[in-house]
């Protein structure tokens, strides 16, 4: 086994070897970020691209991968960089399953398939699928040494490339727009009427609803959604609240927000027009339901319920900061207010539900721009291009 080198200053060529991709996604968690590559690996396979997706032991990501029909690859990651024995353990595998090709988007797995790559003597292809601003600068010379190694940086928006430029040394040929996708199909083929999905769900059918689908944490603004419709409903007995969140159980994390926010429902004076509902998979359904779309985010990277929400033509009002502005084309396809502020927020839901027929025009341009360049199809065919 050949021994990486002290300083990883020039990443070798890469051969011509065939399309099979592990997918290495160690987290012990199943959220938004693992969900995307679960998804992403059920979407290539169908497409005739090999796929092994890597999960720590017993992990909700690898139950999630098996659901989609991947195929399942346990591996133990102990440290969170230079895990070396994980790097090798790694590299072990992927050679008998004839693998060349490395995909992650958390930061610590990107060191594990680095340290991979180094180990192979440069035989592998790494990408990194970036789900999260860079916070800091990483120009520094260890990450500029690392990520020497990398072959492509998928940026899934503008702005996420331009910080890629900003903030690293990446070379610029290195960094590839790459779109977070959608399966289009499923909200394209959807023949629910909205009373219909209301009846589903144990909603009134005569009042104009304000959505939001998320988790409930304090990141995602439903502090500030609750609060300016609560000036809303002060004046117009017709609007209601639709949120449906996967609420955490007692003890569990954002357990203390999640109780601010049911305060928050309980002593609204217009409480009976706030309606909680689960977390489902069936989003389509939800969006049905909803007459406007709140993404309420503090800083969203890239907001899949907001792509959603523009595929089911739902109008989409958006806080204007992070990657939102440009989902919603800077406002030429939904409405953007300041973030954290109810009032302005307030000022905008109104608006909204006055200006119903221009949003509803909003809307349909929302769609044909999240049809053209957020589908999963898109998304495939790009990453499918810089296969080995």
């Amino acid at each position: 086994m050949k021994a990486p080198p002290a300083h990883p200053l020039h990443s070798p060529q890469t051969r011509d070897l065939s399309q099979g991709l592990a997918i290495v996604c160690l987290t012990p968690s199943l959220g938004g970020l693992e969900l995307n590559l679960v998804k992403l690996g059920g979407w290539l396979q169908s497409q005739g691209v090999r796929v092994h997706f890597f999960a720590h032991p017993n992990s909700p990501s690898a139950a999630k991968a098996q659901q989609f029909g991947l195929t399942i690859q346990t591996l133990p990651k102990n440290r969170k960089y230079m895990d070396l024995k994980a790097a090798r353990q790694l590299k072990a595998r992927c050679a008998e399953l004839d693998l060349h090709n490395l995909l992650c988007s958390d930061n610590q797995d990107l060191d594990l398939i680095i340290w991979c790559k180094i180990l192979s003597g440069g035989q592998m292809k790494t990408f990194y699928l970036q789900q999260m601003q860079l916070g800091v600068s990483k120009r520094d010379l260890v990450h500029s040494l690392k990520f020497r190694w990398l072959d492509h940086w998928l940026a899934p928006l503008e702005w996420l490339k331009q910080q890629a430029l900003q903030r690293t040394r990446l070379a610029p040929e290195k960094i590839v727009p790459c779109p977070l996708g959608v399966n289009t199909e499923k909200f394209e083929s959807l023949t629910l009427s909205q009373a219909q999905a209301r009846e589903d769900f144990a909603l009134p059918e005569n009042l104009f609803l304000f959505g939001f689908l998320g988790r409930t944490d304090p990141g995602k603004g439903l502090h500030t959604l609750i609060e300016a419709f609560n000036q809303v409903a002060e004046n117009d007995p017709d609007v209601g609240l639709l949120v449906v969140s996967a609420f955490p159980k007692e003890g569990g994390e954002h357990w203390e927000y999640c109780q601010k926010i049911h305060r928050q429902k309980e002593t609204s004076p217009y409480r009976e027009r706030i309606f909680f509902r689960p977390f489902t998979d069936q989003v389509e359904k939800v969006f049905k339901c909803m007459d406007v779309f709140v993404m309420a985010s503090v800083a969203e990277t890239v907001g899949m319920v907001t792509i959603e929400a523009m595929l089911s033509r739902v109008p989409v009002l958006g806080a204007n900061q992070a990657g939102t502005p440009e989902l919603l084309d800077f406002g030429r396809v939904g409405r953007l207010f300041e973030v954290e502020n109810p009032q302005d927020l307030a000022l905008k839901m109104r608006s909204l539900k006055e200006g119903r027929e221009e949003s509803l025009r909003q809307a349909d341009q929302a769609f044909t721009r999240a049809k053209s360049l957020y589908s999963s199809d898109q998304m495939c065919h790009t990453i499918q291009r810089r296969l080995l």
